[in-house]
């Protein structure tokens, strides 16, 4: 089982960091930016070259034709000879059929079935197939998914061109190396689209209609296209899970940013409905070489609904940059703005607070963390202050990571920071930074301000920050999560020779100090001989729950799982399978509970089957529905 769905009890979440007014009413947007065609039947709404319809203004304005046995014809661009279509829906309940089903068509606008077509649709054999015809022969046929079941909710993606022909298909449930090519034949111009059936009315789609969207300005890449059909996965994205906010559950959406590994140093951001369906992919950056899963972005909303995010160039040019939407779409991000240039700048987080931004980013060999604001949205942005810096003799990794929690009610946000568990110096600490007034604190005490007009002087190193774990002895320790209280912190604990008897532990604070209880065994890293300390991870619930929870991954009977564990006292926990990848050689990692989160959607998490550097992790992103 690759998806699961959850019922999950209630319980009130704290205020997320938006400042203390509540939020107006978002901005939303429905339709698919920049699209010809935005196709939304179950919601009795088209929006059609720039002008939004309910189906019945659509008829009357004649620009959506009913077709005799159903579906509806739509004038195509004039001269057009090359689109991009996305078309998501469930196959009809007959087990087998005796002719073509058509979700999608495109013609020439002849009457003969002889001419020039291309389609979208069920096979008799039940493929999902995708096919175009030129002067009566078919000259590409691609079979993106080998059988079409009886009722299966299906997502399909392709681009039409001239000689450059390609389709993927996602169906409930992760399917993978879905992608298909063809480069034969040309491609006449289509002057007519027909959705749900063909021109003539002979090719009926029996099944239901979720959404059709048709480009015909944006070209797909082959990456995108196979992107675009996922239907509960991404197929060859990666991120790293040290980057806060990663990934945002809003208004019935999921967003997250991550490294593609078929596009080397490219960065996406993928926008995914709460049934695990991909709407739409973004660009952020494409094919620098040297970017890695380090690269790799946070996403959020400003309290208005419009879009935002950060991402930087790490391995590459050391620039942090930022855009921002005009919706809540991916596909209406605007133009880049350059926050800053770090020496080796990595692992960004963001934090707004009172209508003001707040970018913070790790560079110098990852040894400090500068922060950055911005008053105007994004727009500009001011250098503040070296926060914290690393100090502490290294006998490994000199890294220093740091892992904020979210701001509580008066903007005050907790970072816990530790160094990279091969390191001597391996310690867990924390401080503060109180986003209202600029002051970083240690156990109740002010040790500088972020606005001192210093930016070069660090405020505190980690001999000053506040003490809360120590491993014991011959063992070490890898952070891998922190609740968005700050009050509690999961990690996993090993041996430090060998990094044998992982141990995934949660530690909680309460009135009387730290309370700390095993979880489960770990198991090994997913990347043994490359990375020993990459254990699989875990991250705490962020849906609405009762007691703690956390969702982890682990190697186990022979399998990668991704489970949960639930505990009403934080010392018993009681495990439920979620996701069996049903092999150990495509293993569940790094787990990630979008900030937000539904119960709808309660998780991603990714799927490695492989890794020999940075730049290419063999691995998927997939959704826990």
């Amino acid at each position: 089982m690759l998806t699961a769905c959850l019922a999950l009890n209630s319980v009130t979440r704290a205020h997320g960091g938006g400042g203390a007014a509540p939020d107006p009413e978002p901005i939303s947007q429905w339709w698919t930016p920049n699209a010809f065609l935005d196709f939304d039947p179950q919601n009795d709404r088209v929006r059609l070259d720039g002008v939004n319809y309910t189906l019945a203004e659509a008829e009357t304005a004649g620009v959506l034709t009913p077709v005799t046995g159903g579906g509806y014809n739509v004038a195509a661009p004039a001269g057009m000879t090359s689109f991009c279509v996305r078309g998501t829906g469930v196959a009809s309940s007959s087990a087998s059929i005796s002719t073509l089903e058509f979700l999608f068509s495109a013609d020439d606008g002849n009457t003969s079935e002889t001419d020039n077509f291309v389609y979208i649709g069920r096979h008799s054999v039940s493929k999902i197939r995708t096919a175009v015809t030129t002067g009566g022969s078919t000259v590409a046929t691609l079979d993106p998914n080998g059988t079409a079941f009886a009722s299966m909710q299906i997502n399909v993606a392709a681009r039409f061109k001239a000689n450059d022909f390609a389709a993927s298909v996602g169906v409930s449930g992760p399917t993978i190396d879905n992608l298909k090519t063809d480069t034969a034949g040309g491609l006449a111009t289509m002057t007519r689209f027909t959705l749900g059936n063909r021109f003539d009315g002979l090719r009926p789609w029996n099944g239901s209609i979720d959404r059709i969207v048709i480009w015909t300005e944006r070209e797909l890449s082959n990456v995108e296209v196979e992107m675009l059909s996922g239907y509960g996965h991404v197929k060859g994205l990666g991120y790293s899970w040290w980057n806060r906010p990663q990934a945002i559950t809003r208004l019935g959406k999921t967003y997250f940013v991550g490294i593609s590994y078929r596009e080397p140093g490219s960065q996406f951001i993928v926008q995914m409905d709460q049934r695990g369906i991909v709407e739409d992919v973004f660009r952020l950056t494409a094919g620098v070489y040297g970017l890695d899963d380090h690269s790799t972005g946070w996403v959020d909303f400003l309290p208005d609904g419009r879009l935002i995010t950060g991402y930087n160039g790490h391995g590459e040019d050391g620039v942090s940059r930022f855009r921002r939407s005009a919706t809540n779409q991916v596909g209406d991000l605007g133009a880049e703005v350059e926050v800053s240039a770090l020496a080796d700048v990595t692992y960004d987080q963001f934090h707004q607070w009172a209508g003001r931004l707040f970018f913070v980013m790790q560079g110098g060999s990852n040894r400090y963390w500068d922060v950055f604001t911005s008053d105007d949205d994004g727009d500009t942005w001011t250098r503040r202050k070296r926060i914290f810096e690393g100090v502490s003799a290294s006998s490994g990794i000199g890294n220093w990571y740091i892992y904020p929690a979210e701001a509580d009610e008066s903007g005050v946000v907790t970072y816990y920071t530790q160094q990279h568990p091969s390191n001597s110096s391996n310690l867990i600490k924390r401080f503060y930074l109180d986003l209202t007034n600029g002051d970083v604190l240690v156990s109740g005490t002010v040790l500088g301000n972020i606005y001192d007009d210093l930016p070069n002087t660090p405020v505190l190193d980690d001999t000053e920050c506040e003490l809360v774990r120590t491993p014991e002895s011959g063992h070490s320790q890898r952070l891998l999560s922190v609740r968005a209280d700050g009050k509690a912190i999961g990690i996993c604990d090993f041996v430090t020779a060998d990094n044998s008897s992982p141990m995934y532990k949660v530690s909680l604070e309460g009135e009387g100090g730290w309370t700390e209880s095993d979880v489960v065994a770990a198991t090994p890293s997913f990347s043994p001989t490359n990375n020993p300390t990459y254990f699989p991870g875990f991250d705490f619930a962020q849906e609405p729950h009762d007691g703690i929870r956390v969702y982890l991954a682990r190697y186990t009977d022979g399998s990668g799982k991704l489970e949960r564990y639930d505990s009403a006292d934080g010392v018993t926990f009681t495990a439920t399978e979620l996701v069996n990848t049903g092999t150990n050689s495509a293993r569940a990692a790094r787990p990630v509970c979008p900030k937000g989160a539904t119960a709808d959607m309660v998780a991603i998490f990714q799927r490695v089957s492989g890794h020999t550097d940075f730049t290419s992790w063999q691995m998927d992103v997939l959704a826990v529905l």
